[in-house]
């Protein structure tokens, strides 16, 4: 029962608990983080069988933990002793502030050992317990309500954000560049849009389509199934050369 008053107690202040597997992270559903309501999971911590850590789902609010004695330092000073709800897990500290940014879900700053998590992504609250057996448990100059971000903390997230927003879109052109390597433009036989694909998929295609005495069609436009067609010239195809390989 003890779980179910700190279940009350954070719904009172405005948070989300969900259950977690015991002396786990792990939440206990697939879609923990979609469809919160006290009625669909307060009934888990009336369970005195089962020994359910506690998670709360962040989103309007943010979890920024740090987690090295340099990380928290920096923190502390960036936050510059705003009072606000904090907490120790088994090595790290987890300050929770009113989320700034709509679109975070999670940044992670390496170089300092600094995390922010928001939208759709959960932090494990006390009392709950760690794998280790460490207890979770709130700090003693831990502070309710909830306060904005400080300013200098934030200024620090969105310099960051924009940074790893520039990695990521670095990154995603070389994967196209390395995609766009392999792949070439076709027209659907039917409804003639063109269409980007990849070569050996769209040749195991064609050759599929041929079986029935049919020319390509985008996925739009086909009424069949070629995927096991497609599965069986792929694996004649690899057999022939493995044959060849053995006699060459």
């Amino acid at each position: 029962m003890r779980m179910l008053k700190f279940f009350d107690a954070y719904v009172k202040l405005g948070l989300k608990p969900i259950p977690i597997q015991p002396e786990s992270k792990k939440p206990i559903t697939l879609e923990w983080n979609i469809n919160w309501s006290v009625d669909r999971w307060r009934s888990y911590f009336e369970n005195t069988t089962k020994n359910y850590n506690m998670g709360i789902l962040l989103g309007d609010i943010v979890d920024v933990e740090g987690d090295s004695e340099e990380a928290n330092d920096l923190l502390e000073r960036m936050i510059d002793g705003a009072p606000r709800p904090k907490f120790r897990s088994n090595k790290s500290i987890h300050n929770l502030f009113i989320n700034p940014d709509p679109d975070l879900t999670c940044l992670k700053i390496q170089e300092v050992k600094i995390e922010f998590r928001g939208y759709t992504v959960q932090s494990i609250v006390p009392p709950s317990q760690h794998t280790s057996g460490q207890k979770y448990c709130w700090l003693q100059d831990s502070k309710f309500p909830i306060p904005p971000m400080p300013q200098e903390l934030k200024e620090f997230y969105f310099r960051n954000r924009k940074v790893n927003d520039k990695k990521f879109s670095k990154h995603k052109t070389k994967q196209i560049q390395r995609l766009r390597k392999h792949c070439r433009k076709t027209t659907c036989n039917c409804c003639k849009e063109r269409f980007f694909i990849n070569q050996r998929r769209l040749a195991l295609e064609v050759a599929a389509f041929a079986k029935f005495g049919l020319r390509w069609m985008c996925h739009g436009c086909r009424e069949l199934d070629v995927r096991e067609s497609c599965r069986q010239i792929r694996n004649l195809i690899n057999l022939e050369s493995n044959h060849k390989s053995q006699f060459s």
